[in-house]
């Protein structure tokens, strides 16, 4: 009868959210810069053609939008149209995120908790909705890690905290890094429990585990760098050219002041009009959010997990603010939207449906349609977004996606190239010219550094 009562709250919690997602992909318009690069590079996969990481992910780092590409290509082999392949990939990983997340509420807070998540993603935060169904790879997408190792986790306690159980832990946490640098955070949030959870174990063996997780992550996360980046500089970088350590100090210095009064914004999302009234919901649901966390925490148990990950996001949302300002930062907010409406859900009904009331009174009035988009313009976005690679041939990635562009909108995405590749040669030429004498009086051949194909560009063209 439990398990029964389980299956309906879980079923009815995940269908609401399908049917809210369903609604908004049939009254979308057409595809974004990163879901177009999500469908031409499946679009080159289904051709046939290995794609390499380097090749296939947009930031040269993280490798979420390029694995999110192969089952994109696996529909578009089986027929399916271009925007919908991209948009039942996401959509299922979305569905299926919230699904097992709603399935762990119950196991732990009863089908309340675990009827309420889906109403309360779909209507309190409209950014969590409009991504579930973009196919970046690193957003929404990413999110499916935290029921994933939250079970894995439960399983591994279960099990005896068996020390090859451990490595597993750390091969996931690798998997999550890779998938979005985000997961840093979930990798910190996975030292605090270990803590949380020692039940009267020595302090040595929990030392022990931890540090075989860490170095086992660690341990994975460098041979994937070492294995599918050529040039490792170039991974040890995240958005900006900023160093990834850095960036990983921001973890030290928090600037809650910059998350606390970007919070009620990242509810409404890039999309919906600040206006006074959702202003007010948008603060309103960060400070249940913030009243359901000292709720879970005191309640104690398996609420103080997701106490201590709304806690260990919040200098993950500080590091956003270092890599984009508002509104651009407001989509790193996803997770941290996503753990406090967990907590919500976990506080009990009224909490639920209060949330529930702030929601709909922030969008309501405006409707959670996205703005037009033009594909023209996305299609000049995306040439213009560096495409070009570090290599001998630098325009390698430019070429391939090109064959799959469609005719009339080619001229658009090679003129952003275009633009792009021409500032970047300019700028990076006039830069190198101290550089390449250096390697010339050394005795050394520039050319064998491809960072210096760009010192004498040659001519081409794009058809």
């Amino acid at each position: 009868m439990t398990s029964m009562k389980g299956s309906t709250a879980v079923s009815i919690s995940t269908l609401f959210f399908a049917a809210m997602m369903a609604w908004q992909i049939t009254t979308r318009s057409a595809l974004t810069m990163d879901e177009l690069h999500t469908l031409l590079v499946a679009r080159v996969m289904a051709s046939g053609e290995w794609v390499s990481f380097f090749i296939g992910s947009v930031s040269r780092y993280e490798g979420g939008s390029w694995l999110v590409c192969w089952p994109v290509s696996v529909l578009l082999r089986l027929g399916a149209w271009g925007s919908a392949a991209t948009c039942w990939t996401a959509g299922t990983i979305s569905l299926a995120t919230v699904g097992l997340g709603s399935w762990w509420l119950f196991r732990h807070f009863g089908a309340g908790a675990a009827l309420s998540i889906g109403p309360l993603l779909a209507l309190c935060a409209p950014e969590l909705l409009h991504y579930s169904y973009r196919a970046w790879g690193s957003l929404a997408e990413a999110l499916i890690v935290y029921p994933l190792a939250a079970l894995a986790y439960e399983a591994w306690q279960r099990r005896g905290r068996s020390l090859l159980g451990a490595v597993s832990l750390g091969v996931l946490l690798a998997v999550a890094v890779v998938i979005s640098y985000l997961h840093m955070a979930t990798a910190l949030l996975f030292v605090l429990l270990q803590w949380l959870d020692r039940e009267g174990r020595p302090a040595s063996r929990v030392l022990v585990e931890t540090l075989l997780v860490a170095a086992t992550s660690l341990g994975c996360f460098a041979l994937w760098l070492g294995v599918a980046v050529p040039h490792l500089d170039e991974a040890l970088t995240v958005r900006g050219g900023t160093p990834i350590l850095e960036t990983l100090l921001g973890l030290l210095i928090v600037r809650l002041d910059l998350v606390a009064l970007s919070f009620p914004q990242a509810w409404m999302g890039q999309h919906l009009d600040r206006g006074i009234l959702p202003l007010v919901m948008g603060t309103g649901l960060s400070l249940l959010a913030a009243w359901s966390a000292v709720v879970a925490w005191r309640r104690g148990g398996k609420a103080r997990w997701l106490s201590c990950l709304w806690i260990t996001l919040l200098p993950a949302m500080s590091v956003g603010h270092q890599l984009a300002q508002a509104p651009d930062v407001l989509r790193y907010y996803l997770p941290l939207l996503a753990c406090s409406l967990a907590l919500i859900a976990t506080a009990g009904l009224r909490h639920s449906l209060l949330a529930v009331a702030f929601g709909l009174l922030m969008w309501l009035p405006q409707g959670l349609h996205m703005p037009y988009q033009n594909p023209a313009h996305a299609y000049l976005e995306l040439g213009s977004n560096a495409l070009y690679r570090f290599s001998t041939n630098p325009h390698e990635k430019f070429h391939l996606l090109l064959e799959h562009v469609p005719e009339g909108y080619a001229p658009w995405f090679a003129f952003g190239y275009g633009l792009d590749a021409g500032t970047r040669y300019s700028r990076d030429t006039r830069s190198m010219a101290g550089a390449i004498e250096t390697w010339h009086i050394s005795g050394r051949n520039p050319l064998a550094n491809p960072h210096f194909v760009f010192s004498a560009p040659p001519a081409w063209r794009p058809f």
